[in-house]
């Protein structure tokens, strides 16, 4: 079991081995081979198994929280998410391919890898793989 802040979902669907530190890259590699169809995940409004290595993590809070409170509060309200909340990766991978490129977009905004195109490329083929 992991947890996971709500916008750590769409992040981890668009993971391709790119973070902020080699510590954090390397943690989150390792969730992302170890998440299984049936791996259950909490949700959390706090520092979760991917914040744990990273540089902005201060405590149970990250150094931009304000940001990432905005981007918490989008996904969790476009995946229907609530704290403490648990989900499959498998229903999280359903709700997310429910989502649009423009509500990735929308709900994305403040995110400083989203002109990176990963998140929205994995969108697009986890859609592609539910068909």
């Amino acid at each position: 079991m992991f947890t996971f802040r709500p916008h750590h979902f769409f992040c981890t669907l668009g993971f391709q081995g790119k973070g902020y530190s080699k510590g954090f890259v390397d943690n989150f590699s390792q969730i992302k081979n170890d998440l299984t169809e049936e791996t259950l995940i909490t949700v959390t409004s706090k520092t979760d198994d991917i914040c744990s290595p990273c540089p902005h993590r201060c405590s149970d809070v990250c150094a931009t929280q304000q940001k990432i409170e905005k981007l918490d509060q989008a996904h969790a309200k476009a995946l229907d998410l609530k704290e403490g909340g648990r989900v499959t990766w498998r229903e999280a991978q359903k709700r997310l391919a429910q989502l649009t490129l423009q509500d990735h977009k929308n709900i994305c905004q403040e995110c400083q890898w989203l002109n990176l195109g990963l998140c929205s490329d994995s969108l697009e083929k986890l859609k592609n793989s539910l068909l």
